[in-house]
């Protein structure tokens, strides 16, 4: 053991859906990050039955609203963008392996256009977290692949990072929507600090 590393939550090199707590109180602020700019934003959740919703508001409006669905077994997305999941995509599992992806297959709908879709999805320790670098970050990466019709596709990647006891801290939709916590530093200018 390297002095200074955690190991996995067990031997195995699995975690739980319940040790990542995905509906754990977020902060009541964020940055929304829209095509690189960085717009502060206050959080609130409702928890309705089994749908979580996270609600981004600037100005006193709301201007983005991220659904899912937490079940015994899943924590899954339901709703972001204007888009929905059919059936919602589970983005936590009732129990996890390290880099052992799972499949989704389902429907994206957004503007009342349907398109088939289909996503791989792992879960990884985040080594070099951008927040909380004083806990331990899980990061969910789901690349998606749309049938964008005529034998093309389209491929997206969503990541969502959860911290234990914290809950879903930050999400990223491609270069499109990211919400990160207010000490971060935003997601496309690390790849230009590369």
């Amino acid at each position: 053991l390297i002095v200074g590393c955690k190991p996995p939550s067990n031997s195995k090199g699995s975690i739980s859906l319940k040790e990542l707590s995905p509906t754990s109180k977020l902060p009541e602020q964020a940055n929304l990050v829209l095509a690189g700019t960085k717009i502060p934003v206050d959080l609130a959740t409702r928890q309705t039955g089994p749908e979580f919703a996270i609600e981004l508001s600037a100005f006193g409006e709301i201007v983005e609203i991220e659904r899912y669905r937490l079940e015994e077994n899943s924590f899954a997305l339901i709703e972001v963008l204007g888009e929905n999941y059919d059936p919602a995509m589970p983005i936590l599992l009732s129990e996890m392996m390290l880099n052992s992806p799972w499949k989704w297959k389902g429907r994206i709908s957004a503007a009342g256009i349907r398109h088939g879709a289909t996503a791989e999805i792992f879960l990884k320790d985040d080594p070099k977290p951008l927040f909380a670098p004083n806990s331990k970050v899980w990061k969910v990466t789901a690349t998606l692949t749309i049938d964008a019709g005529e034998q093309t596709t389209a491929e997206r990647v969503l990541t969502f990072s959860f911290v234990p006891g914290k809950g879903l801290l930050s999400r990223e939709f491609g270069l499109a929507s990211s919400r990160i916590p207010i000490d971060s530093i935003p997601p496309q200018s690390t790849e230009s600090a590369k």
